[in-house]
């Protein structure tokens, strides 16, 4: 199964993911750039992608990840300014930055690569970028971002983390989530799915 380690977008974020979305798509469409829209109920900021692993692999990871993550206390993050990769002549991926206190997401995110790495589970070594991701650029026309309203400073709480399924077909991706670790102090929820097919 394909997977990954995310942190769900708070409900007080997606008013804001979709203000900056809106404003993307008429931007795409005057200037004729296509690309795929991410679903706000699609929205998260990964930590980490696995790739495939079996059951038994995601069973011994769910049980060492709530071990690792019960550690770290819930704390405050709020929406950054908008940012593609690579750059912005040629964007293939458009986002809006994450901001946590201090090196909070950092260190969420080296508890779940140090995890990973106890299981030998290969994972990416690039710079760890904390964002929600809007848009997928399929086609570019030019320099045709240009600027974008902000969204309004809001700030939410992150009380939990989440290992997802990520299934793949022609009308889009749905994520399943197998487990979900509370950091100290929450209880721990069920899991849950979240995807979209439009």
């Amino acid at each position: 199964m394909r997977t990954f380690v995310a942190i769900d977008i708070p409900h007080a974020f997606v008013a804001q993911a979709e203000f900056v979305q809106r404003q993307l798509k008429q931007r795409a469409r005057e200037r004729g750039a296509k690309a795929s829209w991410v679903p706000v109920s699609n929205m998260h900021a990964t930590l980490a992608f696995l790739g495939d692993i079996g059951e038994p692999m995601a069973t011994t990871l769910g049980d060492l990840l709530r071990q690792r993550l019960a550690s770290h206390s819930p704390f405050d993050v709020e929406l950054g300014p908008l940012g593609v990769f690579p750059n912005r002549r040629r964007p293939r991926t458009i986002w809006l930055g994450l901001i946590g206190r201090g090196d909070r997401l950092q260190a969420l995110h080296e508890a779940v690569t140090d995890a990973l790495a106890a299981l030998d589970i290969a994972v990416e070594r690039r710079r760890f970028h904390a964002h929600i991701t809007l848009a997928r650029v399929r086609s570019n026309s030019g320099d045709w971002l240009g600027p974008i309203d902000p969204p309004t400073a809001v700030h939410a709480r992150i009380e939990d983390v989440v290992l997802y399924e990520s299934t793949l077909s022609a009308s889009g991706a749905r994520y399943r989530a197998l487990s979900r670790f509370a950091l100290a102090g929450v209880a721990n929820g069920p899991p849950s799915e979240f995807g979209s097919t439009d």
